[in-house]
């Protein structure tokens, strides 16, 4: 099947955020010489989980979160006294950056659509990570553009930043391009209800727990070599 524009997802889909956080966290934490036990990291886990929750909700804004966690996380572990939330945050942002580890499959992917397709990538992650590991993974270049949600305004899966990212690449028909990642209602549910087909990228063999339909589903990226 051939398709207009490719729009894909970065956590979880090309890049592999768990191990990415989890370095960026053992950096951050070593950094102020702060205790980094399984407890606390699970502390952390859960605290971080009720913040992207709160802003799925629009309780908060995106670029509250960062602070909000770690300054959370300080008074739960009794920290406040030991290390200013603030400059941990931002070391943390920072470390997330410096680490690109990619999808099993990722750089086959974007080697194959790169080549046939304008590619451009929608993102509710943070914008002061995206440009430079962009750069590190080695794609920025043939990018068709990045969408990241704090910067428009909207968030997947709100339709507007679907058609923002569209305006972007320059297509029109949305039954003509293709968005690809693992969250089901982002990123396939809500491109499929500005018209586009969605792909979703079934990591881990995730099991679809919705109503959700996906055009298609893939267990690795390089099942969608097939697809487009």
């Amino acid at each position: 099947m051939s398709f207009d524009a490719i729009f894909i997802d970065a956590d979880n889909t090309l890049f592999d955020f768990d191990r990415t956080q989890s370095k960026a966290i053992a950096d951050s934490l070593a950094r102020f010489s702060l205790p980094a036990h399984s407890e606390a990291i699970a502390h952390y886990n859960r605290i971080n989980r009720d913040c992207w929750n709160q802003h799925n909700e629009g309780l908060i804004h995106n670029s509250e979160i960062n602070h909000l966690r770690w300054s959370r996380w300080t008074e739960h572990m009794g920290l406040i006294e030991q290390v200013c939330p603030v400059q941990l945050a931002d070391h943390y942002e920072a470390s997330l950056a410096q680490h690109c580890e990619k999808e099993a499959g990722a750089d086959e992917l974007m080697d194959y659509l790169l080549g046939k397709y304008p590619v451009h990538i929608i993102t509710n992650g943070f914008p002061a990570v995206q440009a430079h590991r962009w750069r590190l993974a080695g794609w920025e270049e043939r990018l068709q553009g990045i969408t990241v949600s704090s910067v428009v305004g909207v968030k997947k899966p709100e339709p507007e930043i679907y058609h923002i990212a569209m305006r972007h690449v320059g297509v029109n028909d949305a039954s003509r391009c293709l968005m690809i990642g693992d969250d089901i209602k982002s990123d396939v549910q809500g491109p499929q209800q500005v018209g586009m087909k969605g792909c979703w990228y079934q990591r881990n063999d995730a099991v679809n727990e919705t109503d959700i339909e996906p055009d298609f589903s893939v267990r690795h990226l390089v099942d969608v070599l097939s697809i487009a």
